[in-house]
């Protein structure tokens, strides 16, 4: 390759496939794995990528961003997964907590009906206890004024 020396930035082309994939892309004499979004990565020893920002054609620059995830990715199905789960989990506790308000609210009217049930059961026991005293004592004064002895009378006996 012949290269002129003038005083203009070489701007980096861009002609990464649109296919879903990471491609081999230079950047100022390092060689980065790039994707269609712009996207740029590392590559480590150990063919695994690392995720150093997006280009940026306008400053030509490298700009630190998140990574993005990628649906497809084995560990963000997985995340993705536990993250319904947890929302049908919150879901489910949702609705026991207001079974459980709605159950509690039953209960107190439960107990509050058991009370004065209590009450009136007290009430009627004690209007009982006094009707019985009554007719004992009436029976008791029947059956003095029955056998009661006329000391004036003479006795059969």
């Amino acid at each position: 390759m012949n290269y002129t020396l003038t005083n203009e930035k070489k701007t980096p082309t861009w002609d990464i496939p649109d296919d879903g994939m990471a491609h081999p892309w230079t950047y100022r004499g390092v060689t980065y794995a790039a994707d269609h979004e712009r996207g740029i990565w590392t590559v480590r020893d150990d063919n695994e990528l690392e995720w150093v920002g997006v280009y940026d054609p306008e400053t030509d620059t490298l700009r630190k961003t998140r990574e993005p995830y990628f649906e497809s990715d084995p560990f963000i199905k997985d995340l993705l997964s536990k993250e319904q789960q947890w929302r049908d989990t919150t879901d489910e506790l949702a609705r026991t907590q207001s079974q459980l308000e709605r159950t509690q609210s039953r209960l107190v009217h439960v107990a509050f009906e058991l009370i004065l049930a209590q009450s009136e059961v007290a009430r009627l026991s004690a209007e009982m206890e006094h009707r019985i005293r009554q007719e004992v004592e009436l029976r008791i004064r029947q059956e003095m004024s029955q056998n009661v002895v006329d000391p004036l009378q003479p006795s059969n006996a």
